[in-house]
């Protein structure tokens, strides 16, 4: 079996963009699209420790109309280029069962690639990141950012962060624990 670590994207690997009525949003476009530095170290990291790297995103910004399907492709295929994932996975409808806070993308990946639970992980900044975790019987890392909202009540996140580096460490720490009992 594998284990697995997976992020969220917007204000985990990459920060919000603030619009013009002050709402906090996705990047829409290559242009807005800026990886944290210390993201790509931090995943090469985990995948040096055996660990299969996925992103979970919903992007709401194609049917709300603020991006098309080929600009979240250009993004896609440029984080592809830039970090080292196995995969990105991206939710594009609200109340479809992939988007978060249901657990849809982690339980189709989790079966497809034969991920053990009790070794893997979700870093995500809101409670619609630690849900799907909760609902899936993985550890989760709630990692504080500009748009971390409160969990009490819908989510329960097994640690919290206030950057990607902490919650990696964390995270290979516990592997490097556990394979000593």
């Amino acid at each position: 079996m594998n284990r697995a670590v997976f992020f969220d994207r917007d204000g985990v690997i990459n920060p919000l963009i603030e619009r013009p009525n002050g709402s906090l949003t996705s990047p829409w476009n290559i242009n807005e699209m800026e990886i944290y530095s210390s993201t790509p170290y931090n995943m090469s990291r985990l995948k040096d420790f055996g660990f299969l790297v996925f992103i979970v995103t919903n992007q709401p910004g194609i049917a709300d109309g603020d991006m098309t399907s080929n600009e979240l492709r250009v993004i896609n295929e440029n984080l592809m280029d830039k970090l080292e994932i196995d995969s990105i996975l991206c939710a594009l409808r609200k109340h479809a069962s992939s988007y978060k806070p249901s657990n849809g993308m982690l339980e189709s990946t989790i079966e497809k690639y034969n991920i053990d639970r009790n070794e893997s992980w979700m870093i995500g900044d809101r409670w619609k990141d630690i849900k799907p975790a909760n609902d899936s019987r993985i550890k989760s890392i709630l990692l504080h950012s500009s748009a971390t909202t409160d969990c009490s009540g819908l989510a329960v996140p097994d640690y919290e962060s206030y950057n990607i580096s902490d919650a990696c460490e964390i995270i290979i720490g516990e592997m490097l624990t556990n394979s000593l009992t």
